[in-house]
């Protein structure tokens, strides 16, 4: 079977399979990995599981002992003729071996799940699902603001629950990069909101948002404007609030690389709104979106490169006298933020 389309994995794997036997799942979001697997088992065994029905197998074992996977897809259950499940997590050993005596003769009641890491599209094993009929291959990416604001609306509207606009896009600025991170935030918030009829967005800042990282994200922004006495009036906020200086360094390194790629897809002949979507992943800025469209605008390739660079130097400065790098960092930030309102006029 050919691979699995991302946007079609969720209904994929929500219905029979069919003749599919194998299944691998891959991709950088072990989260979603393991989320699919476990929904890859309860599609194809159905309601309450007996005991035995589902078993766990590591890959590398299986690379040992190739006819360990053999003997547990052909087993049969002498009392009760139900389908069973062989969740396999993938090592750093080959189990093609393994899976090649599989294709002789895939089993009829036994569904085996492959769980990986990152794959390239050459690598064997997932060269390997694509060839074959009874096998599916699903890649796990890191959910989009699309994935994302689907994934909230279904877990709100089985919770009973509405969220306003602004609460979501806040909550969208806390998601993605995990999927069983993306659901832990989620279900914080539904639990310390039961009893409300309507999420608000303040119910998302207080619960959801590390007050350090807001305003750090209030720094990173006035860094890239051009209004000098609101940046100081951060700085000296966090100062005093005990903020580490590395944090702030190292959220202005991530918000300068995603402005370079997401202005540089769009001189490449992009589509601008795909690009504001890189960046807003890249930054974490879903609640920021007015505010990174702006900078879009404003900022150029060579100018993100150059920042980079002055970045990775302030940072091998600060390595050797750790004591001055909040001082140097606050020069570092009003310098630029100078240096853009000058260039604005």
């Amino acid at each position: 079977m050919v691979a699995i389309p991302i946007g079609e994995a969720d209904d994929f794997l929500a219905k029979p399979f069919g003749c599919t036997s194998v299944i691998l799942l891959f991709g950088p979001d072990r989260g979603l990995v393991s989320e699919r697997s476990q929904q890859a088992s309860r599609t194809f065994l159905g309601g309450e599981m007996a005991p035995g029905q589902k078993i766990q197998l590591l890959g590398d074992a299986i690379a040992s002992d190739p006819l360990l996977l053999v003997d547990e897809a052909n087993s049969i259950d002498m009392f009760q003729s139900s389908n069973r499940c062989i969740l396999i997590s993938v090592g750093g050993k080959s189990v093609l071996p393994a899976l090649e005596m599989i294709s002789r003769a895939p089993p009829q009641n036994c569904l085996i799940v492959l769980e990986a890491g990152e794959l390239r599209r050459d690598a064997p094993l997932r060269k390997w699902a694509e060839a074959h009929d009874f096998a599916a291959a699903i890649e796990c990416r890191p959910d989009d603001a699309r994935s994302l604001m689907r994934l909230i609306e279904r877990e709100f509207a089985a919770a009973g629950c509405a969220i306003e606009p602004s609460a979501r896009d806040a909550l969208l600025g806390v998601l993605g990069e995990d999927r069983i991170a993306t659901r832990n935030e989620i279900e914080k918030l539904l639990l310390f909101t039961s009893g409300q009829s309507t999420v608000h967005c303040s119910d998302v800042e207080a619960i959801c948002y590390d007050p350090n990282l807001t305003q750090t994200d209030a720094i990173v922004d006035g860094a890239f404007s051009s209004d000098r006495q609101t940046l100081l009036e951060r700085l000296h906020s966090v100062s005093l609030s005990g903020g580490d200086p590395t944090i702030i360094l190292m959220a202005m390194m991530r918000h300068a690389l995603a402005l370079q790629r997401g202005v540089g897809a769009v001189d490449a002949g992009g589509n601008p709104a795909d690009a504001l979507q890189s960046v807003l992943r890249g930054t974490g800025g879903f609640n920021r979106k007015a505010e990174l469209m702006r900078q879009m605008k404003t900022c150029r390739v060579q100018e993100m490169l150059e920042l980079v660079r002055t970045l990775q130097n302030f940072t091998k400065a600060t390595r050797s006298n750790p004591t001055l790098s909040a001082q140097r960092l606050t020069r570092l930030l009003i310098s630029r933020a100078g240096g853009r309102r000058d260039s604005s006029r």
